[in-house]
């Protein structure tokens, strides 16, 4: 190598901005709603049935069901309905249920999970960190327990849509004679029910 190789300066090098980029972020995986109020309802104590035609109208109720729920709550889901059972608040709820005292219990029954367990879901995490008091089991094909969708709460409150595919359904939050027979319907699913290998996987 020359001498003047060692000793003259680089030559300038010419640079021009590009200018700015728009940065795409993709939506987060759970994304989150304004705050949610619950009903103004007592559990136990309203008599009256409220009917219901839209998602808007459904979360205000199942909240306040899982949030005044002392003792059990069950949800039979077609597939664990993300648009009603993950959501935030909804996780807090169940979680300070859970948390009350050590017999209150939590039980799904879902009929096809594949969705929530490939998208995710919060009350499959949830149930991953509370085993001992919460569990999801797949419904049995050859016994499915009914097409429809509800929630119970203790032993008087309901939350009820004839159609899975539908908003269409009613709430109630004192109603012991109809509670009674979804538990029963529930119950009679929930001992056929299959544990699902890959829900267990998520659940140990």
């Amino acid at each position: 190598m020359d001498d003047a190789s060692e000793t003259d300066p680089l030559a300038p090098i010419a640079f021009e901005s590009p200018g700015r980029f728009a940065i795409h972020n993709p939506e987060p995986s759970h994304p989150e709603r304004a705050a949610l109020e619950q009903a103004p309802f007592r559990l136990g104590e309203s008599a009256s049935a409220h009917p219901l035609a839209s998602a808007a109208e459904l979360r205000p109720h199942a909240l306040a069901l899982v949030r005044q729920a002392r003792r059990s709550i069950c949800i039979s889901s077609a597939d664990m309905e993300p648009w009603l059972y993950d959501e935030a608040a909804m996780q807090q709820a169940c979680t300070a249920f859970l948390l009350q005292h050590g017999d209150c219990r939590l039980r799904l029954l879902v009929r096809d999970p594949a969705l929530a367990i490939r998208r995710g879901h919060r009350l499959l995490s949830l149930a991953r960190r509370l085993t001992s008091r919460m569990e999801i089991r797949r419904a049995h094909p050859d016994h499915p327990g009914g097409e429809d969708a509800f929630l119970l709460a203790d032993r008087s409150g309901l939350l009820w849509r004839p159609d899975p595919r539908e908003f269409q359904g009613r709430a109630c939050y004192h109603e012991p004679g109809r509670v009674r027979q979804f538990q029963a319907r529930f119950d009679e699913a929930w001992n056929l029910a299959i544990h699902d290998p890959d829900l267990r996987s998520l659940l140990l």
